[in-house]
């Protein structure tokens, strides 16, 4: 689902210049260089609102690995309007829920909630995206929490599969890097490391502001302006993504635990990025290799009884071209 959204969202930045309505969205960069996205739908009482922000780890230095993880954490930790743990608790009074999501190339925070709060709830997603405490208090407070995250991560199988998966395909673009970070990282983490990131990547012309549901879009709209609209901040370049070479060989590995009770398999092509029109030449190939429950791969494990959720696809569309991969994901019973 992250997939299908992240798409939208690229594909309808680079769009949004005046004010357009495509499909029943419309679309529109505000002058600071936010997008608002708004859909309205009667067919619903609730709402989602979403802000979305082009960052993630492939845009880390060495010395920042993890730091998009652990800047979405720390925008749950106070605002410079409201204390820590606030936010949660009106939303969550409310009926509504509120999380965030960080990933290699995008972080997003979203609430979904009553369209009669609406309002509201986008004031308090714009404290947590552009006012956040970031105190040093706050920092050495998350950092036993995400490292606590990071040590459930390295004891879960399925994560050391595409750690290592990773390593193997991709050799120059950060992209080989874990989202989570490493722990010799982490631990440095600095109140001016962290503030600096947040003020050099969370800025308007690196934001995507979503909302649908039942509501005004006018009224929405209005509300963007006055919050987010108002935000000033340098215009954000991205980092240059290394290109990965061709690959040329097969790389594989194979890593042994005694107490794992199973085996978990990952095969992988490369393949083009979402920006090529061979993306969709690559999606057909990837529902033929993968796709349906008639497939023999399937059928046979299955009747053997030797496979416990047995062969799912996983597409990793990334921006930039030689570093997607099409993937083959399979849980073997021991």
């Amino acid at each position: 689902m992250r997939k299908i959204i992240f798409m939208v969202v690229v594909v309808m930045g680079s769009l949004a210049y005046a004010g357009d309505m495509i499909k029943n969205v419309y679309i529109e960069k505000l002058d600071n260089g936010v997008t608002a996205i708004v859909k309205e739908r009667k067919d619903t009482q609730a709402v989602a609102i979403q802000v979305w922000f082009g960052v993630g780890s492939v845009f880390e230095k060495d010395n920042e690995r993890g730091l998009s993880h652990f800047l979405e954490h720390m925008l749950f930790n106070g605002t410079k309007y409201t204390r820590p743990g606030e936010i949660e608790k009106k939303i969550e009074e409310k009926g509504g829920s509120i999380n965030a999501g960080t990933s290699t190339d995008f972080t997003f925070y979203h609430i979904e909630i009553a369209s009669p709060f609406w309002e509201e709830s986008l004031q308090y997603l714009y404290y947590m995206t552009t006012a956040p405490s970031l105190t040093e208090k706050m920092i050495q407070k998350e950092k036993p929490i995400v490292l606590e995250e990071l040590n459930r991560h390295l004891d879960n199988p399925k994560s050391v599969l595409w750690d290592t998966y990773n390593k193997l395909a991709y050799r120059v673009s950060n992209y080989r890097h874990p989202v989570i970070g490493y722990r010799e990282t982490i631990e440095k983490f600095s109140q001016k490391l962290v503030r600096d990131y947040f003020y050099s990547h969370y800025v308007p012309s690196n934001t995507y502001v979503v909302v649908v549901g039942n509501v005004n879009r006018k009224k929405v709209l209005r509300k963007i302006k006055e919050t987010f609209g108002t935000v000033e901040g340098q215009y954000y370049r991205p980092e240059k993504v290394p290109l990965e070479p061709p690959q040329k060989e097969i790389r594989r590995k194979i890593i042994k635990k005694s107490q794992i009770t199973r085996a978990y398999v990952a095969i992988g092509w490369q393949a083009p990025s979402i920006n090529s029109k061979d993306s969709f030449t690559a999606n057909v190939l990837e529902e033929i290799f993968t796709g349906g429950r008639t497939l023999r791969s399937v059928s046979e494990t299955q009747r053997n009884r030797s496979c416990s959720g047995c062969l799912r696809r996983v597409s990793i569309p990334q921006r930039h071209r030689s570093v997607s991969v099409l993937l083959r994901y399979t849980t073997i019973k021991g």
